[in-house]
């Protein structure tokens, strides 16, 4: 499957001069675990629970310090038409569980570890059983 068939569409961003706290406020308003940053319409590095957890673990004001005082910088991304099983080896070889997916420079969606492991889920008639018992 290409990642662009998976991706979540509406994607959630983050400006480089947000907040921690504005961050992570819309991250649990929209129930995501990372944030794109844009600058000027481009992707220019991401949020992630990671970049959060560092900042708070360093003694970060969150009403002060910004997000881009703790994004990583130029992050991963995937080509909407990447196939899926590529996607997921190099997540791994990477250690990252978020990949923006742009379409030249354009933002068009973004893949989580959990939408991965959904996909492989439903591959498996079993293993998507199980996973419908597990949410009951």
């Amino acid at each position: 499957m290409r990642i662009g068939e998976l991706t979540r569409q509406k994607v959630q961003t983050a400006d480089l001069a947000d907040t921690l706290s504005q961050a992570a406020s819309q991250m649990r308003f929209a129930d995501v675990s990372a944030l794109p940053v844009v600058e000027a319409g481009r992707v220019v590095g991401i949020l992630t629970e990671r970049d959060l957890a560092r900042a708070a673990a360093e003694g970060a004001d969150p009403r002060t310090h910004t997000v881009a005082a703790f994004m990583s910088l130029g992050p991963f991304v995937a080509d909407p038409a990447e196939d899926s099983d590529d996607v997921v080896a190099r997540m791994l070889d990477l250690g990252v569980r978020h990949l923006p997916i742009l379409d030249g420079d354009e933002l068009v969606g973004i893949v989580s570890m959990r939408d991965l492991l959904l996909l492989e889920a439903l591959r498996s008639p079993r293993q998507l059983a199980h996973a419908q018992t597990r949410k009951l």
